[in-house]
């Protein structure tokens, strides 16, 4: 199969639970996520097949997707001020919202923070896209729901390498303070 006819057979799936733009949105955000894709590509490149593995994950993935989980969840991440932060049923999806708050944040300080509590956000994002406006900044961050944000905030940092849109990376600290 090609990344194409899977957008359009995922499109024509998913608009059975959604309105057609946002069917189209999921659909394009799903093939191009999952294989590497811009939407160029996606449109303009008809001679990538997807292999037989990527094909059994896909199948897996679309059975995720009609049961309403969410986009990025399914592949596993989410972009959040230029970074790219795991994603996983255990946190929240990252915000466009929260993105332009930290962005205000970074703006109004003007750079002269020194420490950022960061209080029950759930996956770190808002912790280190902060940190992104202030280098020298320390950050600590704590919550109350079932699971340690601390642990998964560690975890984007020990475990994932953090991809910044430009290309280049970026290794994070361990642990829940920068």
């Amino acid at each position: 199969m090609k990344p194409k006819t899977l957008q359009i057979h995922l499109q024509k799936e998913l608009s059975r639970l959604y309105d057609a733009h946002e069917a189209a949105a999921i659909a394009t955000r799903y093939v191009t996520d999952r294989f590497g894709l811009s939407t160029v590509q996606l449109l303009l490149n008809d001679d990538v097949l997807l292999s037989a593995a990527e094909e059994e994950q896909t199948q897996r993935d679309v059975e995720q997707l009609l049961a309403q989980v969410p986009v990025q969840q399914v592949v596993g991440f989410e972009w959040f001020c230029g970074h790219r932060f795991r994603v996983t049923a255990d946190t929240l999806i990252p915000r466009p919202e929260t993105e332009d708050l930290v962005r205000l944040a970074t703006e109004r300080c003007c750079g002269a923070l020194s420490n950022i509590l960061d209080v029950g956000t759930g996956s770190g994002c808002d912790n280190l896209g902060g940190i992104c406006g202030f280098s020298t900044a320390r950050c600590t961050e704590r919550s109350r729901n079932s699971h340690d944000c601390s642990a998964v905030f560690g975890c984007h940092c020990e475990q994932s390498t953090l991809y910044s849109r430009s290309g280049s990376t970026n290794n994070g600290s361990s642990g829940g303070e920068l």
